[in-house]
């Protein structure tokens, strides 16, 4: 039986909240729990959720670099050219420098999947990192 996008969604929630060190207050990075579903207006602008699909989380750099991840997909943002990709076949995932060794505020990531398609993504870096490493870990492996 599918699991709902809201137990997927709490599913991954407490996965990130596990694997990331508190307060959960970050610069780029925000986790959509029951507590708050704001998107910011760029984000909300450029999307449109289906059905029961749910917000996750996101990296907002900038309005021309941002990420939100989904109960159902990825969206990602990097200038001029929004992507979407839906979250079944992840077959590797590249997460960049997360780690911060070269000081940088934010990192870019690769998600390549079955068919071929590679989706960039954006995650802060250092503790920040493993929200969206998480989130998209957690996701894949639900769906």
């Amino acid at each position: 039986m599918e699991k709902s996008d809201k137990s997927k969604k709490n599913i991954c929630i407490a996965a990130i909240k596990r694997h990331t060190i508190p307060p959960f207050e970050f610069k780029h990075t925000k986790i959509y729990d029951c507590k708050d579903q704001t998107l910011i207006p760029e984000i909300k602008d450029a999307i449109h959720l289906e059905g029961e699909e749910e917000l996750i989380c996101s990296t907002f750099v900038s309005p021309t670099i941002w990420t939100l991840l989904t109960t159902r997909r990825i969206f990602s943002l990097e200038g001029v050219g929004l992507k979407k990709h839906g979250l079944v076949g992840i077959k590797k995932w590249d997460f960049g420098d997360f780690k911060g060794y070269s000081k940088q505020p934010y990192t870019k990531g690769f998600l390549h999947f079955e068919n071929g398609d590679v989706i960039t993504f954006f995650t802060e870096t250092r503790e920040a990192s493993m929200v969206m490493i998480y989130g998209i870990r957690t996701m894949s492996k639900l769906t």
